[in-house]
């Protein structure tokens, strides 16, 4: 959706704390030539619309092909501008300042933009605090100089030639926000296996749909509901975070990096407290549940 393209767009408002009413806007930002019609996108979008927000779709024009892209640093921050200048163009037409929740569900190039946008807004013009969350679809090495703690969820394929594994991980990992990688996936977290690619989609949208009403349920106070189905890992290994050449501060939680396996080539790697893994008896080999980056064991 361009400036000059409003249509379909509306604010609606939703129920949050104490009745108190809430605007919600989903907005997909797209890649390069992954435009908000691909299955991630796409699919992502509706599982958004379910949960009660309103979508407003991004369009990037004249960014230039992808050839001789990878690699070239100096090319991608062009790209990159250009995306975020759209995007700041395209949102600020839709006056997302007024809306108490933004979620961007972004790829590839487009999560950097979607970081740095959040960045730049964190404080409304008003003064008043937004709520920003969001679905990191193959982030690139530069979305982690925006990136905000806490901030949402990531995939990742181990096969993606726009960024290496250890860029992905680390930046996640200094930004604790919980990645998922997928094994042999490339940067559309595809493998050329149509029955597995299928599956991926299917369990990348699993993911995202927990953490859409994890973060729905916090919002409005109230717990996820009980015979809600949730992906079921195997912890694989449970590794001591990296802190680089700073030492742990004083009297900080000493966490733990807890690489996780769906049995069928998804691994995601979250970041937890060592004390609470202990205390809830979790080790290399248990059975969890993942939920708005929560573990728990299974059963619990």
């Amino acid at each position: 959706m361009s400036p000059d393209d409003p249509g379909g767009f509306s604010y609606r408002f939703h129920g949050g704390r104490d009745g108190i009413q809430m605007k919600k806007t989903a907005v997909l930002v797209p890649g390069i030539g992954y435009t908000c019609d691909r299955p991630l996108l796409h699919f992502a979008g509706k599982l958004a619309a379910a949960e009660g927000y309103d979508v407003v779709k991004l369009s990037f024009r004249h960014l230039g092909g992808k050839k001789n892209l990878i690699g070239d640093e100096k090319k991608m921050r062009e790209v990159f501008e250009k995306a975020y200048e759209q995007m700041e163009e395209q949102l600020d037409f839709h006056g997302l300042s007024s809306c108490d929740e933004i979620l961007f569900i972004s790829k590839s190039i487009g999560t950097a933009a979607a970081a740095a946008y959040e960045a730049h807004h964190r404080t409304a013009d008003t003064g008043r605090k937004l709520n920003y969350r969001h679905v990191y679809y193959t982030p690139v090495a530069g979305t982690f100089e925006f990136m905000a703690e806490d901030s949402g969820i990531a995939f990742h394929g181990t096969k993606d030639p726009w960024v290496d594994d250890r860029t992905v991980e680390e930046g996640c990992r200094r930004c604790r926000v919980p990645l998922t990688e997928i094994d042999q996936a490339n940067h559309s977290l595809e493998t050329g296996d149509v029955m597995r690619d299928i599956d991926i989609l299917r369990q990348v949208m699993r993911e995202t749909a927990s953490y859409l009403g994890h973060a729905a349920s916090e919002q409005n106070g109230t717990p996820e509901k009980e015979g809600d189905s949730l992906p079921v890992w195997k912890v694989v290994r449970i590794e001591e975070a990296d802190y680089g050449c700073e030492e742990l501060p004083d009297q900080a939680e000493v966490q733990v990096r807890v690489i996780l396996d769906d049995g069928k080539g998804v691994q995601r790697a979250v970041t937890a407290p060592d004390r609470m893994l202990y205390r809830l008896g979790i080790d290399e080999g248990s059975m969890v549940t993942l939920s708005g980056g929560e573990l728990k064991p299974f059963p619990g």
